[in-house]
């Protein structure tokens, strides 16, 4: 999946803290690439699943493991990319066309307003997993890493 690191992946989202977000990869084999957008506080916007096939099941159970009952159905979107409409040579590297799945946590009520999806920073002696927290605490380490 190196063409989509090279051409899908794009460093200037916003995040719901209005900074900048950057791409940061979270898995990936041969045909997919599961990347999260973290603003430098490391909150991340969306999680997003590119690939020419990508599994809706399996993107649903890797963030269902990190993050539990928060991920849910009706906040997974899809697209399709194509080479043509993205900048430089990518129609030559992209075979055909690249679905994106992209899951972004919508709040339901007050009380959701006030959660963060968090990727535990691996810079801060951190485990690189996505973990949810209130706004009130203040950690940026997942529950186990801030235990060490």
């Amino acid at each position: 999946m190196r063409f989509a690191e090279e051409y899908l992946l794009v460093d200037n989202g916003k995040c719901k803290c209005k900074k900048n977000s950057k791409a940061t990869p979270l898995h990936r084999n041969e045909h997919s690439l599961i990347a999260a957008y973290v603003c430098p506080d490391h909150h991340v916007s969306r999680v997003v699943n590119f690939g020419t096939n990508p599994d809706l099941k399996s993107f649903e159970t890797f963030l269902k493991n990190q993050l539990g009952e928060q991920v849910r159905a009706r906040d997974f979107r899809k697209a399709t990319r194509y080479g043509w409409e993205l900048p430089r040579d990518a129609e030559k590297k992209i075979p055909g066309k690249i679905t994106q799945i992209y899951w972004t946590f919508y709040a339901r009520n007050e009380k959701e307003k006030e959660l963060f999806t968090i990727l535990c920073p691996k810079e801060n002696g951190g485990c690189g997993k996505l973990f949810t927290r209130s706004t009130a605490e203040g950690t940026i380490l997942c529950p186990d890493c801030s235990k060490k």
